[in-house]
């Protein structure tokens, strides 16, 4: 797979699909580790397309909707432990991401969804409205901005984030799918941007996964 491939906005949005996907196979189960109640009707539509290359996946990959439970629950718990002074939480790649609708440790926080794909935010939003879902947080901020460009800190600014106070970063499902001086700068970035006292998560994909498991994603 070339690099454009892999950062082309057709294959990361199929990736937050599957990923959802897989957060509801592990919903479904009696002894689940993360309750996501929401992942099945935000895949409920286009399952049929998903369920053969989930189960193609699983040819080449031992269970990976393991790997998507672990990685979930280690970020749930992950915000919910945070320390107690943080109230402003930023979500990457959070397009399809269901937490500020799920997790009770949001209530009081202000919580920035970053993600590129406007289209991904506008299908949560109609999904979980017909659903009667409210938000948790006491503010929250849909910001459509694409890691790669120079300029998504301005519009994270633009959108009222406060570089004055600590803030929660999480990046689930981020670094694998950028190039290593992107993940430099981004990094960078949130360091200049964190107050003391800042937090952040985030999920590494090892050498194997970047040149071997990834190609399986795409076929």
């Amino acid at each position: 797979m070339t690099t454009d491939e892999m950062h082309s906005e057709d294959f990361l949005q199929f990736l937050s699909f599957m990923g959802v996907y897989m957060r509801a196979v592990e919903h479904d189960r009696e002894d689940r580790i993360v309750n996501d109640p929401f992942a099945e009707p935000l895949t409920r539509q286009i399952a049929p397309q998903l369920a053969p290359r989930m189960q193609k996946w699983t040819q080449s990959l031992s269970q990976p909707e393991n790997y998507i439970a672990l990685r979930t629950r280690y970020l749930d718990d992950a915000i919910t432990q945070r320390n107690a002074c943080i109230r402003q939480v930023v979500l990457f790649r959070a397009g399809l991401d269901t937490r500020p609708y799920r997790l009770a440790s949001l209530q009081d926080c202000h919580v920035f969804e970053v993600d590129q794909n406007i289209a991904l935010f506008e299908h949560k939003v109609d999904v979980l409205e017909a659903l009667s879902a409210k938000l948790i947080p006491e503010q929250h901020e849909i910001v459509v901005a694409d890691v790669n460009d120079f300029n998504w800190e301005e519009k994270l600014l633009s959108a009222g984030f406060d570089s004055t106070i600590p803030t929660f970063w999480a990046l689930d499902g981020v670094t694998m799918y950028l190039e290593r001086a992107s993940n430099v700068a981004l990094l960078k970035t949130i360091d200049i941007l964190s107050a003391p006292g800042s937090e952040i998560w985030g999920d590494v994909g090892g050498q194997a996964l970047k040149e071997g498991e990834i190609v399986v994603f795409k076929q």
